[in-house]
């Protein structure tokens, strides 16, 4: 995942999912989080959890990194969580689906416009979800797969600024 630590982002939700993943699964994986805490203390609150919930080894907090080494993670990832209650314009998403990768995608607004049928959904108030989601996404490599072709496919299909100026003007 990649954001900062405000709670709408509900990163509390995908660590709950990530540890009920890795318990069922009893797989060594880790679940990076890249970004700054938006609120205080929102940091230490989600190493605690962590904590208590027995993945502190797992969970990493990386704090806030250069858009470099944030598009690098993504994109040797073997999924991304993107969990957010809302967004204006779901930045770290359309990144996510431009490096094709498989993506555990909130289903509340503006995430299914911005995705269409690219992404697979969960609910992230419900950590149960996430931790299926993770089990069906990680486990089945093809939809994976397409998935994250579909994704890429989608954002690149996008409109650019430069297009997206010229029919600013052309609504003048």
């Amino acid at each position: 995942s990649a954001g900062h630590f405000y709670p709408y982002k509900k990163y509390d939700n995908l660590i709950r999912g990530f540890a009920l993943y890795v318990q069922q699964t009893g797989e060594k994986m880790n679940y990076l989080i890249a970004g700054g805490a938006g609120t205080r203390g929102s940091d230490s609150a989600l190493t605690a959890l962590a904590q208590k919930l027995g993945v502190a080894e797992r969970v990493r907090l990386l704090g806030p990194l250069p858009y470099a080494i944030t598009l690098g993670l993504i994109a040797r990832s073997s999924a991304f969580l993107f969990g957010s209650l809302v967004e204006n314009c779901p930045n770290a998403l359309l990144e996510a689906m431009a490096l094709a990768k498989p993506i555990l995608c909130s289903d509340c607004s503006s995430m299914p416009e911005f995705a269409g049928d690219t992404v697979l959904y969960i609910n992230p108030e419900q950590p149960g979800g996430i931790a299926a989601g993770l089990q069906r996404i990680l486990h089945d490599a093809p939809l994976a797969e397409q998935l994250g072709k579909a994704a890429q496919a989608r954002v690149n299909a996008m409109p650019g600024v430069d297009e997206m100026a010229a029919a600013m003007q052309a609504a003048r």
